[in-house]
C-alpha cells in the first residue's frame, strides 16, 4: 500500500476528528488528463482538457469498478492503468494530511534540540514533540516568535493524522446526495434546499476562482476514508 498527501482546511481537519467529514471530493485536472493521454493519446493539447476529462470519467466508469476476475489481460490492464491516474491512490492506500505549522519554542525553549522538534500546529494551536528526520534549519526569528509555514510545506514525519482510503469513485460534481453533504462533514437543519445551499458555498469558495465552481459541474474524484488508527 502507498501513501499520498492531501490538504484540507481548518474547518475539515475539525470535522474530520469529530468524526463528521468521511468524504472529500477533488478536480479531476489537467495532470490527470495528461497522463490519461498516454492511456489514450485522443485528447492531447490545451484545448482538448474538457474533452479529455470527459473521456477520462467514461473510461473509468466503464472499467474501474469491475472486478478483476471479469476483466481479460488487456482490459485488467487498462484497469490498473486507470486507477494510477488518481492521486489519492487506492483503496486501502494512506493519505497523511498537511496541515499549517510552526516551530513553537515551548516554555521559552528553543523549538529543537539535536533529536527532538517542538511543532505547533495551526488547526487547534496544539504542540507535539517530534523527533526529526532533517536537519533544524527551519527557523526563522523574524516578528514575534517563529512563523506559520503553509499547509503544503509540511514533512510527512511532521503529520499527526492519517486516513485509510475506503472507496474512490468518479461523477459530476452536481450529482452530489444530501447524505454526501452530510459525509463532507457539513451540517444543515433542513434537508431540501438548504444542504445544497450550504456545500455550494463551501465549495465556491475554495474552486470557484480556478475555474471549478458549482455552475460548471465539474468531474470530480470522490474520496471515502476514515481515520487510522
Amino acid at each position: 500500500m502507498s501513501e499520498h498527501p492531501i490538504i484540507f482546511s481548518p474547518e475539515s481537519i475539525r470535522a474530520i476528528y469529530a468524526g463528521s467529514k468521511t468524504q472529500t471530493r477533488r478536480v479531476i485536472g489537467k495532470r490527470e488528463v495528461r497522463q490519461f493521454n498516454k492511456i489514450d493519446p485522443t485528447y492531447r493539447g490545451v484545448d482538448a482538457i474538457h474533452q479529455g476529462v470527459d473521456a477520462l470519467a467514461d473510461t473509468w466508469g466503464e472499467y474501474a469498478n469491475i472486478p478483476d476476475a471479469e476483466l481479460y489481460t488487456d482490459a485488467l490492464e487498462l484497469k490498473r492503468r486507470l486507477w494510477r491516474l488518481c492521486p489519492y491512490g487506492v483503496p486501502g492506500d494512506t493519505l497523511w494530511v498537511r496541515e499549517a505549522w510552526r516551530l513553537a519554542a515551548l516554555g521559552g525553549q528553543f523549538p529543537y534540540t539535536k533529536e527532538w522538534y517542538d511543532i505547533q500546529y495551526r488547526q487547534d494551536s496544539s504542540y507535539r514533540k517530534i523527533k526529526f528526520e532533517r536537519k533544524p534549519h527551519l527557523s526563522n526569528g523574524r516578528g514575534n516568535g517563529f512563523r506559520w509555514r503553509p499547509s503544503i510545506h509540511m514533512f510527512k514525519w511532521m503529520c499527526r493524522l492519517f486516513l485509510t482510503v475506503k472507496s474512490i469513485r468518479v461523477q459530476r460534481l452536481q450529482d452530489i446526495t444530501v447524505n454526501d453533504i452530510r459525509a463532507e462533514g457539513l451540517s444543515f437543519k433542513q434537508e431540501f434546499f438548504e444542504p445544497f445551499n450550504v456545500f455550494v458555498k463551501c465549495w465556491d469558495t475554495i474552486n470557484a476562482k480556478r475555474g471549478f465552481g458549482w455552475d460548471m459541474n465539474p468531474w470530480v474524484w470522490v474520496v471515502e476514508f476514515e481515520r487510522s488508527k
